[in-house]
């Protein structure tokens, strides 16, 4: 199974987060989303990257099966994941569908830019178990969607209901 499907749409290399069905950063999905952007960056051709995750999850989140083996830290982990998406010297677009929750909405805040449907549920859950996230791009929700998006639920933003699910919005 290939964990992130690479394509290229004109000028614009897209990375299908394909980990079904709900996209947890398993370990072959962190590593195939790294190889995906080293391939985009490396292609001249290439102008913007796009993430994508399915109709049901941009992604969950860390996947939970890893919790306490090896695979949990190998790199990379979602840290070193983050920093290469915020390294490309393309602009990296998250296009968010359904659940971008924890480490995926970490996955997301690396992004230069984020877009959203009207379906997305974006939020740190881990705040509710007294944690906090991972690595910390927390801090960058305030910046992205400012100081009342935090909020006491810790969502960047509560789309709700849209007249059409199919039409991205800038977050």
């Amino acid at each position: 199974m290939s964990y992130a499907r690479y394509r290229r749409d004109g000028v614009v290399a897209v990375i299908e987060l394909n980990n079904p069905p709900l996209n947890p950063l398993a370990h072959e999905l962190r590593t195939a989303i790294a190889a995906a952007i080293d391939q985009a960056v490396a292609d001249k051709a290439v102008q913007a990257i796009v993430l994508i995750g399915n109709e049901r999850a941009f992604s969950s989140g860390a996947d939970i099966r890893e919790f306490e083996t090896p695979k949990a830290l190998a790199e990379p982990n979602l840290d070193s994941l983050n920093q290469v998406v915020e390294s490309s010297p393309k602009p990296v677009i998250a296009a968010i569908s359904g659940a971008c929750m924890g480490g995926g909405l970490e996955l997301a805040l690396s992004c230069h830019f984020r877009v959203a449907l009207a379906n997305a549920k974006i939020a740190f859950p881990e705040v509710k178990l007294w944690t906090d996230p991972g690595c910390g791009r927390h801090a960058a929700v305030s910046a992205v969607g400012g100081a009342r998006a935090c909020g006491q639920s810790h969502c960047l933003r509560d789309a709700g209901p849209s007249q059409s699910t199919s039409t991205y919005q800038t977050l």
